[in-house]
């Protein structure tokens, strides 16, 4: 019995340490070659064995995400058709309150009737503010008149007072000097005028 304690002692004096395996400051002897391999190969096993655990966990929360993406899909379609809708809605209560606004504070010399306007007078103007052009009635007939830069009728066209068409062109001070119209027995006229307002030319 005391030779086999003594002989265990001795093994374990002898017997080498895992940690002392670890140290990579010690280099190791002949005898301790097979064990370090085993714990090398227990190493790269349970490297193995967590990276194969780590892709099974991998693999299933992708299964997971395909799985939810096609309700996701749907929800998110939900949601755009709902926001189309209420973007139509909005769209036609702006366009009908401008209109109640619009028939609110139209101004009453204009007269909506059936898809016709009425008024006395429609006068176009440019960026300036200057009338260039005003449709208008004299004397109970009608005139169009087109005017230059500083508000000077070149163009005339209208009715006469015995309902004959005409068509007079003025120069820049305003003076008629040439027309074309209808005498009151429908013959065409065509007249040019000088600067002093006299006629220098007529045919009929």
């Amino acid at each position: 019995m005391a030779q086999q304690t003594t002989e265990k002692s001795q093994e374990n004096m002898t017997a080498p340490n895992r940690d002392e395996y670890c140290n990579p400051d010690r280099n190791p002897t002949t005898s301790e070659v097979p064990e370090l391999a085993r714990i090398t190969r227990q190493k790269k096993l349970r490297s193995a064995l967590m990276g194969a655990r780590a892709n099974n966990l991998r693999a299933k929360e992708t299964a997971d995400a395909r799985e939810l993406a096609p309700d996701n899909e749907e929800r998110i379609k939900g949601v755009e058709v709902q926001h189309r809708r209420v973007h139509y809605h909005l769209l036609t209560v702006y366009l009908l309150f401008g209109y109640l606004l619009y028939l609110q504070f139209s101004p009453a010399s204009v007269v909506v009737n059936e898809q016709r306007l009425q008024s006395q007078q429609v006068l176009l103007v440019d960026d300036s503010g200057v009338v260039r052009m005003q449709v208008r009635m004299y004397s109970d007939r009608p005139i169009l008149q087109l005017l230059d830069s500083n508000g000077t009728a070149r163009l005339s066209l209208g009715m006469r007072f015995d309902d004959s068409p005409f068509i007079d062109f003025a120069d820049r001070d305003g003076k008629t000097r040439a027309s074309f119209h209808m005498t009151g027995s429908d013959e065409p006229a065509i007249r040019l005028y000088g600067e002093d307002g006299k006629a220098s030319f007529a045919l009929n």
